[in-house]
């Protein structure tokens, strides 16, 4: 919000407009000292209290574009090209804002990463080399912790064997299926057999 003072006078002016339409009165000169006496600090409202914050500094990269960086400074460096571009469309997939791109790459990002946020994978991807962000609200510290998570599973992940045709289809749910679930489908087929009409017999 680049106008907080205009924005705190809208908000509390939208609440009075809202008392003068379900309280309303028949002389304007009673509403009018009605409206200035809510408009004083504290009756509705009490003075608005700022605190200024200092813009946090932004990265010098996008998300994809250290994909096909192989630069040391690259914070995904240990990761292979595979393991990065896994990264980045599963980061752009929800985590940071992202839109479908028609190049090599799913997603493309909306906005470039925060500087301690691209700090965080450059550490937690490697063996012993925790990282902790202590900032204020809204400077991206869920993202922030969230990354090396990304990108440790999104390097296995390029590991993984490749699923069978069809796998999600039959194999997960007739074998992985909640048990309750495949009780119920095995009463129905019981169920079925027992009825005998054309209708439950196909």
């Amino acid at each position: 919000m680049m106008d907080p003072l205009g924005g705190f006078e809208r908000i509390r002016d939208l609440y009075i407009s809202y008392l003068d339409t379900a309280f309303r009165v028949r002389r304007p000169e009673l509403m009018q000292a009605r409206g200035d006496l809510l408009r004083r600090p504290g009756t509705l409202t009490t003075e608005p209290f700022l605190e200024p914050v200092l813009r946090y500094q932004t990265s010098d990269h996008s998300l994809e574009q250290l994909v096909d960086d192989d630069a040391d400074a690259n914070p995904l460096a240990k990761m292979s090209t595979e393991g990065r571009r896994a990264f980045v469309e599963l980061a752009l997939s929800g985590l940071f804002a992202g839109e479908r791109s028609g190049g090599k790459l799913v997603r493309r990002s909306l906005f470039k990463p925060y500087r301690h946020q691209l700090d965080m994978p450059a550490r937690g991807i490697k063996p012993g080399r925790p990282g902790i962000v202590t900032s204020g609200t809204g400077s991206g510290k869920t993202e922030a912790f969230m990354l090396p998570i990304f990108a440790a599973l999104a390097e296995e992940a390029t590991r993984w064997p490749a699923p069978d045709a069809g796998y999600l289809a039959s194999s997960w749910w007739g074998d992985a299926a909640p048990r309750s679930a495949r009780i119920g489908r095995r009463n129905t087929r019981a169920g079925r057999r027992q009825c005998g009409r054309s209708c439950c017999t196909r």
